[in-house]
């Protein structure tokens, strides 16, 4: 039991370090995409501002692929795969808050509206 215990703890370390690692990634993209709006509106203009979103793509080898030309084809695709994923997730989380609502009022004796 004492194996298993130390076992859950290391691995709910890992993955709030893995979510940190996620969230700061997301918010250094979104600081980039920021940053090249701020270029593009009161620095060097719309090419300079694009080259903050080049640069950071460049880095981690994050470009689409050379076979896609058509971006609205393409961002349209790909958010479809991300918007279900992430209705899924909403799904679940609503599902949980239900499940935990519903606990902690059969606990105390009552039950939760809605």
């Amino acid at each position: 039991m004492e194996l298993n215990i130390e076992q859950l703890k290391d691995e709910n370390e890992y993955l709030r370090h893995r979510l940190e690692e996620a969230d700061l990634l997301f918010g250094k993209l979104m600081l980039a995409m920021r940053a090249a709006i701020i270029e593009a509106e009161h620095g060097e203009g719309v090419t300079a501002g694009m080259d903050w979103i080049f640069n950071t793509l460049a880095g981690p080898g994050e470009f689409a692929p050379d076979s896609e030309t058509d971006a609205q084809a393409y961002f349209n695709r790909e958010c479809e795969i991300i918007d279900k994923r992430f209705s899924e997730l909403m799904d679940y989380f609503m599902a949980r808050h239900q499940r935990l609502r519903e606990k902690s009022a059969s606990q105390h004796g009552y039950m939760p509206r809605g």
